[in-house]
């Protein structure tokens, strides 16, 4: 019971304070385990609740039958896709850290901020298990607008999860850890669209 307090406690100061507690994460050189594991849980519920919710509309009904259990399927292949976006992407920034000179940050431990910085995210899928409970549209209306204002306020927690593990400020942690990926992303779409030239 103990522990389940504790963590509980841990999970608050992270969404209320994340500079604090990504230092204190840092420096007790806490295990990435709890937050990669609070990130596939929301991965999978994002992935299976948007599915099974829009399987329950009016005109979609005929097709709950196949898109219910179809959820579970999208849910598990968004949790592997998710597990290797995690580890691509806090992979390359890592290396983008590096070549700016920060290089004191460890890759494992912004893996663990990452995964908490997925913390948000469980508002909306909160709302959206309810919505399969009680099928009122206002909920899953809701629920995926707030997951517009919960990616934005994971984005913030991100840059401060750079800034914090890499020891740089906001502005370069924005550069290493949101433009870099976007200029990278371009980049490899304008190489795969000459490619097929």
């Amino acid at each position: 019971m103990e522990l389940l307090r504790e963590a509980a406690m841990w999970l608050g100061w992270v969404i209320l304070s994340p500079e604090e507690a990504f230092d204190s994460y840092i420096a007790e050189k806490r295990s990435a385990m709890l937050p990669v594991l609070i990130y596939t849980i929301i991965s999978y519920s994002l992935g299976s609740l948007i599915l099974r919710n829009i399987s329950s509309w009016g005109i979609m009904a005929p097709l709950s039958p196949i898109l219910g259990p179809l959820s579970y399927v999208t849910g598990v292949t968004i949790l592997g896709i998710s597990l290797v976006n995690l580890v691509v992407y806090t992979g390359f920034v890592h290396l983008i850290a590096g070549l700016m000179g920060h290089h004191e940050g460890r890759w494992e431990s912004f893996i663990g901020l990452v995964g908490f910085s997925s913390l948000p995210h469980l508002i909306p899928s909160t709302l959206l298990a309810s919505y399969v409970i009680t099928p009122n549209p206002w909920i899953f209306v809701v629920g995926i607008t707030l997951m517009l204002v919960t990616f934005i306020w994971s984005v913030y927690m991100v840059i401060v999860a750079a800034a914090v593990n890499y020891g740089m400020d906001k502005g370069r942690a924005f550069l290493a850890s949101v433009i870099s990926v976007v200029l990278a992303l371009l980049l490899l779409s304008v190489i795969s669209r000459v490619w097929r030239w």
